[in-house]
């Protein structure tokens, strides 16, 4: 159906591993399955809407699409960039590392911020 939009940046897909709410995901090696991001400053595909078993499918939020919840894995600066953890979650950039988004609100380790997605 050329010029529908299906799926308005949201896309299901299946895990690879357990994956958590809020966490930026990527594509496992080898496969179409997502996993949490494993390397600090990668830029993944994008966030994870929800909590997932293996194996099972979870709502995806692709980088650019939006405004998604993210867990701070340390200090995070409202207006700066930010990088993906080894863990999913965000951090300031600091001039390393991929931004994959820009920090809508402050927030420390552990809590619960709004990012723009993408690389900005």
């Amino acid at each position: 159906m050329q010029g529908e939009i299906l799926d308005a940046g949201v896309i299901t897909f299946k895990t690879a591993t357990a994956v958590s709410r809020w966490h930026f995901v990527e594509l496992a090696a080898s496969s179409d399955a997502v996993q949490h991001v494993g390397t600090a400053g990668n830029a993944g595909i994008g966030v994870c809407l929800d909590d997932a078993a293996v194996g099972t499918g979870v709502p995806v939020l692709i980088h650019g699409q939006g405004i998604a919840r993210v867990v701070a894995g340390g200090t995070v600066t409202v207006g700066g960039p930010v990088k993906s953890t080894a863990t999913g979650t965000v951090v300031d950039q600091g001039g390393t590392g991929n931004i994959i988004g820009r920090a809508l609100a402050s927030g420390a380790a552990g809590e619960v911020i709004p990012v723009l997605t993408g690389v900005i």
